[in-house]
């Protein structure tokens, strides 16, 4: 695991290995200052060779009859937009649980209270995902995800909107968009 003293060391060591920014903070690319805020928090681990960057999240499959809940977009503060189509995700926290992740997520992302959720711990899975994200264009990620269904009650049996209930440096999203979809 490395470690960086500043955002600037991160960037350097980036483009030392020829990791392209040019498109970084463009369309749905995220910035060095958001990756420098990730990684500090314990979300995002970088590995030297190759360069990897390494992140656990959990999904939370929020089931309605026939349809499940997706985040169809992201509205930034800055006004950019990003298309996601998932289920509700959040990057965990180092030695954090999935269960609490989760419940963390449907917290920040829906405004649910923890006493209307209920995990179905069953359902848990395990993903693993590497690939070039859009998030990050030319730095290589391993997601591990821990995936598992809830319960949700009071959501809106139509297509809604959040705010965002905690941000912070590399959490500019301000506007959350979700629609029920067939399953």
């Amino acid at each position: 695991m490395l470690q960086f003293a500043t955002e600037d060391e991160l960037e350097s060591w980036l483009r030392a290995r020829d990791v392209d920014l040019s498109h970084w903070g463009r369309g749905a690319a995220k910035t060095v200052a958001d990756l420098w805020a990730e990684i500090r928090k314990g979300e995002s681990v970088m590995q030297e060779e190759p360069p990897l960057r390494s992140v656990q999240a959990v999904r939370v499959v929020v089931r309605r009859g026939d349809t499940i809940l997706i985040e169809a977009r992201q509205a930034f503060d800055g006004g950019r937009r990003r298309e996601r189509n998932r289920p509700p995700s959040e990057k965990m926290h180092p030695g954090e649980s999935y269960e609490d992740a989760a419940m963390r997520c449907l917290r920040e992302e829906l405004g649910v209270d923890e006493r209307d959720v209920q995990l179905h711990e069953e359902s848990y899975r395990r993903k693993v995902w590497e690939g070039n994200p859009a998030s990050y264009p030319g730095l290589s990620t391993r997601y591990i995800f821990h995936i598992l269904e809830a319960a949700v009650q009071g959501l809106p049996p139509v297509d809604f909107c959040t705010t965002e209930q905690e941000t912070g440096p590399g959490e500019p999203i301000g506007i959350h968009y979700w629609e029920w979809r067939k399953s």
